[in-house]
């Protein structure tokens, strides 16, 4: 009986080690989303910023509003920041921009994207929102591996037999 839980939690670190997500030192994500007023499409919104996992560090964002409700605003070499989370608030060209990057602290490779345009002048805002976001190529055993795991568990428990059941049969 000892050699079955020794396999099965030899096979189960593996699996686990396998699930785990591969983190690069540093990773450039790029995005486009369309910017929203009011429930309708107003531009577009793009960008890009740095994220270094090792230090935790998000930098060298940078973010473009394309829309002829606010101009063409564009915000970059806006410094660095530590976190998990990048903040920048302020006016630029008669708007008053809201940004805000979130990374994922337990698998850096997901991340949203959100904030507002405000025009200080017509006083019309627009928003932008991505939701979760996870590069090309996503890693899919991040789920698959945990919910092999937990199959696999279930079978072994379900294949057990409580020690009464088998005073019972043997009586």
């Amino acid at each position: 009986m000892k050699a079955y839980w020794i396999i099965a939690i030899s096979v189960a670190l593996v699996l686990c080690a396998a699930s785990v997500p591969s983190r690069a030192d540093s990773v450039t994500y790029d995005y486009s989303y369309n910017l929203v007023s009011g429930g309708n499409s107003v531009g577009t919104v793009t960008g890009s910023f740095n994220y270094d996992s090792s230090t935790f560090t998000i930098s060298n964002a940078t973010i473009t509003f394309n829309s002829s409700l606010f101009g063409n605003v564009t915000l970059s070499n806006l410094g660095s920041q530590k976190g998990f989370v990048f903040l920048y608030g302020g006016v630029v060209g008669g708007n008053f921009i809201l940004y805000v990057i979130t990374i994922n602290p337990l698998n850096p490779s997901q991340y949203w994207v959100t904030g507002s345009i405000t025009n200080l002048t017509t006083g019309v805002t627009a928003s932008l929102s991505n939701g979760l976001t996870v590069p090309e190529g996503g890693d899919w055993y991040t789920y698959l591996i945990p919910s092999l795991l937990a199959m696999c568990g279930g079978i072994v428990l379900a294949s057990r037999q409580p020690k009464n059941a088998r005073a019972l049969h043997a009586g």
